[in-house]
């Protein structure tokens, strides 16, 4: 999301901005989440002519609140020809009922999460999956990391505390262990994310990855 900062004061319709890798189906699904959880607005945006596989978007986001300003979370996310998420971008913002929006800057302007090992496509067996890689954390959660099937099962999950950067880096290096159970050979999504900090809940940013397990 290139336009819209945390705590942007927005009036309908949302004049939103992102830079999309679209999903497996051409598809580009954004949402927007009131402050107790409720799904506000769905769209799902079909970009299923487009050559290119990264693009800008500049949807119209129309809403509807009661009270004069609700704080709110928009969130931008594509899927996989399985159904499973690819990756998830956030904001939290407060949509006013009046009044002319007024735009802070964005703080994530560099992938959050980087995994180094293993690289795309990689086979694994032996029932653990290590991961090395960095992180720009979003918030002071953990990373969560799970291995997901193409059924949507979790096969092996763990977490890692990260620390901020310091010292002009840009990214903290982490690395996870993650234990995994399978009886075949599976392609899995080795997904990362982090859950809210805010209290409107869910996850609040996400990337992920393709491996392949053997037990």
């Amino acid at each position: 999301i290139t336009k819209i900062g945390p705590y942007s004061k927005l009036s309908s319709p949302i004049q939103m901005e992102a830079l999309i890798n679209s999903g497996d189906d051409g598809l580009v699904y954004v949402d927007l989440i009131g402050e107790n959880g409720r799904l506000m607005v769905s769209e799902v945006l079909d970009f299923r002519n487009y050559d290119a596989k990264n693009f800008y978007i500049s949807p119209e986001i129309p809403f509807q609140i009661n009270s004069a300003a609700e704080l709110a979370r928009l969130v931008v996310y594509t899927r996989d020809m399985f159904g499973q998420m690819i990756s998830l971008v956030s904001v939290d913002v407060l949509l006013m009922q009046m009044g002319s929006s007024d735009l802070t800057p964005p703080e994530v302007e560099l992938e959050p999460y980087r995994v180094d090992t293993p690289r795309e496509g990689t086979l694994i067996t032996g029932g653990m999956v290590s991961i090395n890689g960095s992180a720009r954390s979003v918030n002071n959660n953990p990373l969560i990391v799970e291995l997901i099937d193409e059924k949507g099962a979790v096969v092996g999950s763990g977490s890692v505390q990260v620390s901020q950067p310091s010292d002009g880096s840009t990214h903290v290096p982490f690395r996870v262990d993650v234990p995994y159970t399978v009886t075949h050979r599976v392609r899995v999504r080795l997904a990362i994310h982090q859950e809210s900090a805010t209290r409107i809940p869910g996850m609040v940013w996400m990337t992920s990855t393709i491996l392949f397990l053997e037990p």
